[in-house]
């Protein structure tokens, strides 16, 4: 779909600037290429960057797109906006950055997070876990300190605010999102972000606490 602009103020003094001269009567512009921001940036983005991949000999999933496997070579990719995860050997992996180079500037790192998630790694294994995550939402909170008993009792009943407007003060869907997520891993607080999530149209003091 075209994207259309209107004219920045001052910018046809800065076209004049550089010799050139904007056609009158022109009131718009149109985009040739995407800007950080857009709503088409994100697919525009991953379809630059699935087509160099498939140009390289890779094939993204079936069902999860964003997950890339190299036909020939033992080289897995993992897509998550603009960073991506590589599992390879050393020599696919050599090969791999080398040929990316020719398309993209990228940075390589030894992984230690991703999405939260810390990485370890150990001679014989890897190891995942949200430790960091879950302390970091914690200090947020204040709860550090503090401990509740879990998992969630079925008796309890989370019920909805009468007003849908009584906690916009409060970060009430952000944290929920947090907890969804290290419910993940963590299943014993699964039926508690489950409920609380029946009230996220309208939570309650109750369920905030």
């Amino acid at each position: 779909v075209p994207v259309y602009l209107e004219l920045p103020h001052g910018f046809e003094h800065a076209v004049e600037k550089k010799g050139l001269k904007i056609q009158k009567g022109v009131k718009c512009l149109r985009l040739e290429k995407s800007l950080y921001g857009l709503r088409e940036s994100g697919k525009l983005w991953y379809r630059l960057l699935r087509d160099t991949l498939v140009q390289l000999g890779f094939k993204a999933g079936e069902y999860e797109p964003c997950i890339f496997l190299h036909t020939k070579r033992i080289i897995y990719l993992l897509v998550y906006v603009d960073d991506v995860l590589i599992a390879s050997n050393k020599d696919d992996f050599l090969w791999f950055c080398s040929e990316v180079k020719k398309y993209f500037d990228f940075k390589e790192g030894d992984l230690q997070d991703f999405l939260g998630f810390r990485i370890t790694k150990f001679e014989d294994k890897i190891t995942l876990d949200l430790s960091n995550y879950i302390r970091d939402c914690g200090k947020e909170l204040g709860l550090l300190d503090k401990f509740a008993s879990y998992p969630l009792p079925k008796t309890v009943e989370v019920t909805p605010a009468p007003n849908e407007n009584t906690m916009t003060k409060r970060p009430y869907n952000k944290y929920l999102d947090k907890l969804l997520w290290i419910a993940n891993v963590r299943p014993d607080i699964g039926y508690a972000s489950c409920a609380l999530s029946t009230v996220a149209h309208a939570p309650s003091e109750e369920a905030w606490n």
